[in-house]
């Protein structure tokens, strides 16, 4: 009977501190840091929630649990939630080296090495190849040139930025070492200008590295419209004539003479009318329209 009392005290012992819940909770630790990189992850949070007023000890320990960093030592805490920051610097002031690093929370009677890493990443990342194409493309058409075709390889996982200046054009959403994606030549759902436009690649790492504007890579691509190969066309009353139509994606659509039509041919062969004056043929592409003036004499 004795044997079998101890043994049902001793299990509910064991049961009791397996239910007792811990004195910190709540853990919230930055996944990644990046010290001076002007963004969210310039410095790396350590936030948990005491249970009980208590003091405590935050270190930051490097992958051979050694002490890299004393964030606080026996300091008065309220009960709940705390947070303390680490800028990725050693206790002697340096720059500790990129790496995995682990906080630890002590408290006078038990300490806790916290689950979750801290990524410690000061290496920006590089544009290792990109190819795009094609190099003439018309925003807005129904045809395959109405989106500018990106390929590109990166030195690590991250997200391919574009850029024309300081303007953002796109931003992956997919952080791969590689992979592709497309502009369709607009901004905020207006299409740019007919011009050559110089764009630059780069691309930001998980930890929030940006490559440098000196090792970012340019691509050009020349944005063009429907257009006519003359603004002015001399005719015969009753006779053809034609005129070279660079639609980018095509087909578009004439009209001229109270007559229209359809067509995908780069030479647009017509008929002038029998009267003679001055016409207008007009070519739309993509709600773009070129014209040109005809004189029939």
């Amino acid at each position: 009977m004795g044997l079998l009392l101890a043994t049902a005290a001793a299990f509910a012992v064991t049961e009791h501190l397996k239910l007792e819940k811990s004195p910190i909770g709540g853990l919230r630790i930055s996944r990644y840091l990046a010290p001076g990189c002007g963004c969210a992850n310039a410095k790396a949070t350590i936030g948990v929630k005491l249970r009980h007023a208590d003091r405590v000890t935050v270190r930051i320990l490097d992958a051979a649990n050694r002490t890299v960093a004393t964030l606080a030592t026996d300091q008065p805490n309220p009960k709940g939630r705390r947070s303390w920051l680490w800028n990725g610097r050693t206790a002697a002031g340096g720059k500790a080296p990129d790496g995995r690093y682990w906080p630890e929370i002590a408290l006078p009677k038990q300490s806790f090495l916290l689950p979750d890493a801290i990524n410690l990443d000061t290496k920006a990342p590089l544009v290792r190849s990109v190819t795009a194409g094609p190099a003439v493309i018309s925003p807005g058409s129904a045809g395959a040139g109405n989106h500018l075709r990106i390929r590109y390889e990166l030195s690590e996982r991250g997200h391919l930025i574009l850029w024309h200046g300081t303007r953002l054009l796109l931003r992956t959403r997919s952080a791969q070492p590689a992979g592709k994606t497309t502009w369709d030549g607009r901004t905020a759902h207006v299409p740019w200008r007919a011009g050559t436009y110089t764009l630059v690649v780069g691309a930001v790492d998980l930890a929030g590295n940006v490559t440098p504007a000196a090792r970012r890579q340019q691509i050009r691509v020349t944005i063009r419209y429907v257009t006519l190969g003359r603004h002015a066309i001399r005719a015969q009353t009753g006779r053809r004539f034609s005129v070279r139509v660079e639609a980018e994606a095509g087909p578009y659509t004439w009209s001229f003479a109270h007559r229209h039509g359809t067509s995908r041919r780069t030479l647009l062969r017509l008929r002038a009318p029998k009267t003679s004056g001055r016409y207008r043929l007009r070519v739309t592409e993509a709600h773009h329209t070129a014209s040109a003036l005809v004189v029939v004499r």
